[in-house]
Parts: structure tokens; C-alpha cells; sequence
């Protein structure tokens, strides 16, 4: 007896399950995703350089103050040194002391920059200490050599007193001389000013 098998025609119910082929999602959601993606990388990249830029910040910091404590024990010293030549080689070693060469870019211009701006500052300072120092003692010798002959001026040797009186007359009838003074008119009073006062303690 032979078996027949039927193909059942009944479809299953499938519901209210739809049909996806794709995902698409909206251009406008798309591009505002991007550019947060962009906002947060950017955020990222500048906090790293802020961090760096301080890193180097303080780096330069350490260096400097450093470099200033040999740079103006140079400026304090040319108060004491009439030697102008020697004082601004002095601030030059001071400067190329500085070591940059294990320091990053960034470092190394932060303190560049720092230092050619104190450089033009300071050299001034030392330049105008020296001189001064020199003036000072210049004038300092001058005014010895005038005192003695001021001295002499007031001894009882009429030919000690001849010499000097033409020293001095000598001295100050040449105009470079002023160069020593700031009054030349007042050192020239105030050295016949001093010769008299001593012939006059001399004679009593």
C-alpha cells in the first residue's frame, strides 16, 4: 500500500517582524557625531600642549634663574672693577654658560629669547658701573695730585711754591682735563681754596 505526502500549503505567520535590509543613519546625526569626534581630538591635542608648554615653562624657569645668579654677581662685581674691557668679558662667560644642549625646542627658545633681552638690559648696567668706577678712581688720583700740589703751594719754599703754583696754573689752562671732573671751575677754586687754608695753619 503505497503512502502519499502531502506539501502543506499554509504559510507561517510571521508576525509584524519587518524586514531590514539596511541601516541608514541621518546625514545630519552623521556629521554632528564627526565633528564631537573632532571637538574631543582637538581638546585632547591642546591639553597635551598646554602640559608641554608648562613642562618647558618650568623648565626655562629653573635656568634662568640659575643663569642669573652668575650674570648678576657680573653686574655687582663691575662696581668694583674699572676695568671695562674685563667686566664684558665677564658677562659674556656669564651667558654662554648657559647649557642648552641637552634641553628640547622649546626650551631652548623660551630661554634664547630671555636671555638676549636681559643680555641688551644688564650690559648697560655693567658698562656704566665699570665706568663709573673708573671715573671714580681717575678722578680719585687726580684730585691727590692736586692736593699735593696744593700743599706745596702753601710751603715756605718760595721755590716749592713756584713749581706748583705753575703746576697748577699748567693743569688747569688745559681743558682735557675737565674730562676727570663734573666741575672743573669748582675742583680749580676749591684746590687754591685748600692751598690757602693751609698756608694759613702753616704760617700760625
Amino acid at each position: 500500500m503505497a503512502v502519499k505526502i502531502y506539501q502543506s500549503q499554509v504559510k507561517l505567520n510571521q508576525g509584524n517582524v519587518p524586514q531590514i535590509k539596511g541601516l541608514s543613519i541621518p546625514i545630519g546625526l552623521a556629521q554632528t557625531a564627526s565633528e564631537g569626534v573632532k571637538s574631543i581630538t582637538k581638546a585632547i591635542a591642546n591639553y597635551k600642549s598646554e602640559q608641554e608648554d608648562t613642562i618647558n615653562d618650568n623648565r626655562a624657569t629653573e635656568i634662568i634663574i640659575d643663569a642669573k645668579k652668575k650674570i648678576n654677581s657680573v653686574v655687582v662685581n663691575s662696581k668694583n672693577n674699572p676695568n671695562i674691557d674685563q667686566v664684558e668679558k665677564n658677562l659674556d662667560l656669564a651667558f654662554n654658560s648657559i647649557d642648552l644642549t641637552k634641553e628640547n625646542n622649546g626650551v631652548k627658545k623660551l630661554v634664547k629669547d630671555w636671555s638676549n633681552k636681559y643680555k641688551i638690559q644688564v650690559s648697560g648696567t655693567v658698562f656704566k658701573n665699570s665706568a663709573s668706577k673708573l671715573f671714580a678712581d681717575t678722578q680719585d688720583t687726580q684730585k691727590k695730585k692736586l692736593n699735593g700740589w696744593a700743599v706745596d703751594l702753601s710751603s715756605n719754599d718760595p721755590m716749592v711754591r713756584a713749581v706748583a703754583s705753575k703746576n697748577l696754573e699748567s693743569y688747569f689752562n688745559n681743558a682735557n682735563n675737565a674730562k676727570y671732573f663734573s666741575d672743573f671751575n669748582a675742583t680749580k677754586n676749591d684746590t687754591y681754596a685748600l692751598a690757602k687754608k693751609l698756608q694759613v695753619k702753616f704760617d700760625t
